[in-house]
């Protein structure tokens, strides 16, 4: 249930339509094949996870960085890592939150463009 809301985030991608030459082919190509990939890269991730470690430890010890986690317990010497991906989670977040913002910047634009919202906002 967690990984779903992951997937949320194409939307944002939907409102880069304007951009598009050809967004009638475009769209469904990016979104679809963002959706293909990132799933893909969802299930291996979790295989090679749960191969390293028991799910119902992540329960308990490893909440919020489980991948840290199962590194710096299982894997000897590898504490580097275990810190270079928590780095690269944070950075994920900041361009989440920065995909987010230009999403709903083109969503107030293309509204007060239709006159739903004031002009101010375009």
């Amino acid at each position: 249930a967690i990984v779903f809301f992951a997937f949320i985030g194409f939307d944002a991608v939907s409102t880069a339509a304007q951009e598009a030459k050809n967004p009638k082919r475009d769209m469904p190509i990016g979104i679809l094949g963002s959706l293909l990939v990132c799933t893909i890269l969802y299930v291996l991730f979790s295989y090679v996870l749960t191969g390293m470690a028991n799910w119902t430890e992540f329960k308990s010890a490893g909440k919020e960085a489980s991948v840290a986690y199962a590194i710096n317990t299982y894997m000897e010497g590898y504490g580097w890592l275990a810190t270079l991906i928590s780095v690269a989670i944070l950075a994920g977040f900041s361009s989440v939150i920065l995909v987010m913002l230009m999403g709903q910047s083109r969503v107030f634009y293309s509204m007060s463009n239709d006159g739903l919202v004031p002009k101010v906002f375009s």
